[in-house]
């Protein structure tokens, strides 16, 4: 229908052009409103380059001239399926303005739309769902299976206006780990299980099975909802319960995975990070990445070096920077949290970029401490194999 929807490409940060992604089948539909829907609008503000994220965005375009954007059900942040001009569930949107603590949210009552997350404030969840995307993108070479992520403007009735958000294809025939059985997720390869790794890379405080979704169609897996991700000095990374139950943890990985970690090439992957980030700031103040997340991150990276290098697994990794609780179940500060309080904290200057920041870091003597840690992890575990 044309006349209804435009697309305006509003200029971001160059990017390199990503891997090509094999395109999901989608088999998802739902009742269709056949009406078209004059106010409709879509402006991406945040594509890598325009034809990589064309296609995506022209299918949003499309089908939000014919059908209206459908509530998920579950979560505690407002989310829309968006349908392409078939009907069929092309991407997922999450309005800032909706996410737990902003003013727009439905899905809590009175007295809990509060800040849910140490670390992340209220509206700040879109701009780490893209963030995560182009740090495993480009960075990674998209090796985390993370699906395509945009910044985007949708303008419907639905919304009561515009609204900014991320926009993420949507899966079809994917289902979450949840749903599979203990023997089902067993079966599934330490290959797809490395993903995870991403995880501990970028510090998530939502690593659960419902975050995680199997594709039956390529047999992979695939990581949703990082907007709880790249927390700061405060929250860094969630208890061990959840990482507990992942059936490969306390296995080794393979080695073309440990070779890619101890080959980490930390300022590469930060400078893929601060572009993103200042493009989402560019286009919203409050997406303003704090300096004790870009000092955090690197910490995490450097750790993710140490952890390749020295072979740990996904539990002895995690180990490292999560927190515990002691036998009076109070938390206990996790061995990455002191690290950040011994030597980064105080090396923060105020008024000055993070870059300047990190000058005055003795890396060299923070990546001997990890190897400590590491060493212990590695003790414990031959200590275990000969009991």
């Amino acid at each position: 229908m044309p006349g209804l929807c435009n697309v305006r490409w509003i200029p971001a940060h160059a990017f390199p052009p990503p891997l090509p992604k094999p395109a999901m089948v989608d088999a998802a539909t739902e009742p269709v409103d056949m009406q078209p829907t004059a106010a409709a609008r879509a402006v991406v503000v945040h594509p890598p380059a325009p034809p990589q994220v064309h296609d995506l965005a022209s299918r949003i375009t499309a089908g939000l001239a014919i059908h209206a954007p459908a509530p998920t059900k579950h979560g505690v942040n407002g989310s829309f399926f968006i349908r392409d001009k078939h009907g069929h569930r092309c991407a997922i949107f999450k309005p800032m303005n909706m996410e737990a603590g902003m003013p727009k949210n439905h899905r809590l009552g009175p007295g809990e739309n509060v800040q849910f997350r140490e670390s992340i404030l209220p509206g700040q969840g879109a701009g780490n769902e893209v963030l995560a995307y182009r740090l495993d993108r480009h960075a990674f070479e998209g090796r985390y299976g993370l699906p395509k992520t945009i910044l985007i403007k949708l303008s419907h009735p639905a919304f009561e206006g515009e609204e900014l958000g991320s926009a993420q294809v949507f899966l079809s025939n994917a289902k979450p780990l949840s749903d599979l059985t203990q023997a089902e997720r067993e079966d599934i390869p330490m290959k797809e299980w490395q993903k995870l790794n991403f995880r501990l890379i970028s510090g998530s405080t939502d690593a659960h099975f419902g975050n995680i979704l199997y594709s039956t169609d390529d047999k992979k897996l695939y990581l949703i909802d990082s907007g709880d991700d790249f927390v700061g000095e405060k929250g860094q990374c969630q208890y061990y319960s959840p990482w507990a139950m992942m059936p490969k943890s306390n296995q080794l990985m393979t080695q073309d995975e440990y070779e890619f970690l101890s080959g980490l090439n930390v300022a590469e992957a930060m400078n893929v990070f601060a572009k993103a980030a200042r493009a989402n700031e560019e286009q919203c103040p409050t997406l303003k990445v704090s300096d004790d997340k870009y000092l955090t991150q690197i910490l995490r990276l450097k750790l993710a070096k140490v952890a390749g290098q020295m072979k740990l697994t996904q539990a002895e990794w995690f180990d490292i920077m999560t927190r515990h609780r002691d036998r009076y179940n109070m938390p206990v500060a996790s061995n990455m949290e002191e690290v950040y309080r011994h030597h980064i904290r105080n090396c923060i200057g105020d008024g000055e970029t993070w870059q300047k920041s990190t000058e005055r870091v003795n890396w060299r003597h923070i990546e001997q401490e990890f190897k400590a840690l590491a060493q212990q992890r590695i003790n414990r575990r031959r200590m275990a194999i000969f009991r």
